[in-house]
């Protein structure tokens, strides 16, 4: 949808020659978006494109998906991902990302689904809908339209997502066979096939425990509040037009949001973990790495 594309057999196609050719479709669909808006606004060329870049041309789509993997002609600027070329394309071009901590965001809006606005903004590998997930957002029961009890469900989800990437879970059995957050099942089925005796505080701090060390990891890497933050579009752009329309994630709700986050993960105001939070974790030798 982000390319205007609604031919069908050139979709199926797209997926077949990312699979082929070992690339992210999501990564590279955003980033061709991403080119072919900065097309329309003056940034990118005819001349250094090699061609038009015009949303809905199918043909062109397909071709370029080749031309990033082998690195031909603009796909060599393609290759390096939209936040690289927005660096050197310099200019607004930053201002049409849509990306955190350098990794393209899926389908999921960031505007409408407010558990993926604070998700997204703390994620540790970036914008995926693989840290806090969506599927719960999107039920009947589930209030999208406030903030409340947001950062809440970020942090339980997050310690479901990474107890199920440790466990190699594929989500969808996670989520349709267990439950798309911790719950009894879980260290039921943990200690079926281990023998161990874990009770479902003990699989949640494990979580927990995984969040922290890559939350440290980042932060020992210069990665830390300075990059929980959200698309400008996400932030300043309200939905145009249709049922959500006028909603986004506008900086002061981001950050009242992380404030609270930062709070229950037991963090500094600057989203570092503390000494005694990852003490009491078990990751004292990584408290001392951090101090």
């Amino acid at each position: 949808p982000m390319l205007d594309n609604d031919n069908k057999g050139s979709i199926v196609k797209a997926n077949e020659l990312c699979d082929q050719l070992g690339v992210d479709t999501i990564s590279l669909g955003v980033t061709l978006s991403f080119a072919f808006e900065c097309f329309e606004k003056g940034l990118l060329t005819p001349e250094r494109c090699g061609r038009e870049l015009n949303f809905g041309d199918y043909r062109t789509i397909l071709e370029l998906i080749e031309d990033a993997a082998h690195r031909r002609g603009i796909g060599d600027l393609l290759a390096e991902g939209s936040v690289r070329m927005a660096e050197q394309l310099g200019g607004e071009a930053s201002r049409y990302l849509y990306a955190v901590k350098g990794l393209e965001m899926p389908a999921h809006s960031a505007r409408v689904l407010k558990g993926m606005s604070i998700g997204y903004a703390t994620s540790t590998r970036g914008g995926s809908h693989h840290d806090t997930r969506p599927t719960l957002q999107y039920g009947t029961d589930h209030d999208n339209m406030t903030v409340d009890g947001k950062p809440e469900f970020a942090v339980q989800n997050q310690h479901f997502t990474a107890v199920g990437d440790s466990l190699t879970q594929c989500r969808f059995v996670s989520e349709r066979g267990f439950g798309g957050m911790l719950n009894e099942h879980y260290p039921r089925m943990i200690n079926a096939v281990t023998g161990w005796q874990l009770s479902l505080d003990d699989v949640e701090r494990i979580g927990e425990r995984i969040w922290n060390l890559e939350r440290a990891f980042n932060v020992r890497e210069g990665i830390g509040y300075e990059q929980d933050v959200l698309p400008y579009r996400v932030m300043h752009e309200p939905v145009p037009d249709g049922m959500h329309q006028g909603m986004h994630c506008p900086p002061e709700e981001l950050q009242s949001m992380l404030a609270q986050y930062y709070t229950l993960r037991g963090w500094t105001p600057e989203g570092v973990p503390t000494p005694d939070r990852l003490t009491h974790l078990g990751l004292s030798s990584v408290a001392e790495e951090l101090a």
